[in-house]
């Protein structure tokens, strides 16, 4: 489980830390489980609204988001929240 999610997670983690997201390094958390920190001058209330629109589940933690993904998931699940964060 831990390497299909490091496989999963990789890219688009990458692509949150080039946006400005702030995700802990690998070494430091296991693959299956991640949070990430929002910028200062994030709109949390759009964002919420734009996971529902988009049918995208995570778990809030005060100025970042708890991100859990498993087996079902796939790399284009998580390029999905890329999306709606970067957008």
């Amino acid at each position: 489980i831990q390497e299909y999610c490091r496989k999963i997670t990789h890219a688009p983690i990458q692509k949150l830390r080039e946006a400005g997201y702030w995700i802990e390094e690998e070494d430091f958390r296991g693959h299956h489980l991640f949070g990430i920190r929002f910028p200062k001058t994030f709109d949390v209330e759009k964002f919420k609204i734009a996971l529902q629109k988009n049918k995208i589940a995570v778990s809030f933690r005060g100025d970042s988001i708890r991100v859990a993904p498993h087996l079902y998931n796939q790399e284009a699940d998580l390029m999905k929240l890329v999306k709606v964060l970067t957008a």
